[in-house]
């Protein structure tokens, strides 16, 4: 039985009305947000993640579930009425 691989998705809804965005992108826009050099970031502003999109799948799925750990993170926050 093979093992079925994880596509990274476009959008995650965090319910409650809350939506993160997913973007694969190169490189020049982590230089736009002064962070060359990652292989991911979450931008709370746009409520969006920006993976490299030059990086491994395997890297590709560690990285968004990280930053989606960051976007659940941040709406706690907003949710509890900031800090």
């Amino acid at each position: 039985m093979a093992i079925k691989k994880y596509r990274v998705p476009r959008t995650r809804d965090l319910g409650f009305g809350w939506k993160v965005y997913i973007k694969q992108v190169g490189p020049d826009i982590f230089k736009a947000f002064n962070c060359p050099g990652l292989p991911g970031i979450w931008m709370v502003d746009d409520k969006t993640i920006y993976i490299d999109k030059r990086i491994s799948y395997q890297k590709k799925i560690e990285v968004y579930f990280h930053e989606l750990i960051h976007a659940v993170a941040d709406f706690e926050v907003r949710a509890r009425g900031g800090i």
